[in-house]
């Protein structure tokens, strides 16, 4: 079984560091916001450790356990076997979530400015295919989806790429409180840890053929 080390940086190809370091802004204080919750940089909600731990479970909860593991998992098994069709549906699916107007600026920012960069790759009629969806306006070209696409693009492992999606979503919020709540690494690397925790029976879920959520039933 992979072990999950919540805490380890290790090296990365060139296009998850760059793709990450965007997405710092994505997730950043100022950058994600349901209808259940808002950040503490606009409500003050979070003060302590205690409502910043609150707060963070909300987020794995509510937008990254239910919906953004499962599109990227979804996006990297429909570039596997180059259906463009069920991605562009799984995309329009994502467009109903609720998810905060702003989020999805920036998911589709960050998304775009990656599908760019694959656009050299001619021979990848998946990327092709949902670029040019993209900029006819079929498709939105989210993050999570183009995030998939470069897993299977890459070749890099399905379940790593899960874990590194996470772990960096979720530091990169601790590391926007650490400042204002006096936060040293150590309660950082704790929370960061106690967050991570269940996220290995999530993905033993989500490697299963589960239901693509953006298929439309038949």
């Amino acid at each position: 079984m992979l072990r999950i080390d919540p805490v380890a940086i290790g090296n990365e190809p060139e296009f998850l560091a760059d793709f990450h370091s965007l997405m710092e802004e994505l997730v950043s204080a100022e950058g994600i916001e349901t209808p259940h919750f808002v950040t503490f940089a606009v409500s003050n909600k979070v003060r302590d450790i205690t409502s910043l731990r609150r707060f963070l479970e909300e987020v794995r909860s509510q937008i990254l356990f239910p919906i953004e593991l499962p599109s990227i998992v979804h996006a990297y098994r429909h570039a596997t076997g180059n259906r463009v069709r069920e991605l562009i549906q799984l995309d329009q699916w994502l467009g109903h979530q609720p998810i905060n107007p702003e989020f999805i600026h920036a998911s589709r920012r960050i998304g775009y400015y990656q599908l760019q960069r694959l656009r050299p790759l001619h021979d990848q009629r998946i990327v092709q295919r949902y670029l040019r969806a993209v900029e006819k306006g079929e498709a939105q070209g989210r993050h999570t989806l183009v995030y998939g696409i470069i897993l299977h693009v890459y070749s890099l492992p399905l379940r790593q790429g899960l874990i590194h999606y996470s772990r960096k979503t979720l530091s990169t919020l601790i590391q926007n409180a650490a400042g204002p709540l006096g936060l040293t690494f150590e309660p950082q690397k704790a929370l960061l840890v106690e967050l991570m925790a269940p996220l290995q029976s999530v993905l033993d879920t989500l490697v299963m053929d589960a239901p693509d959520p953006g298929l439309k039933s038949v």
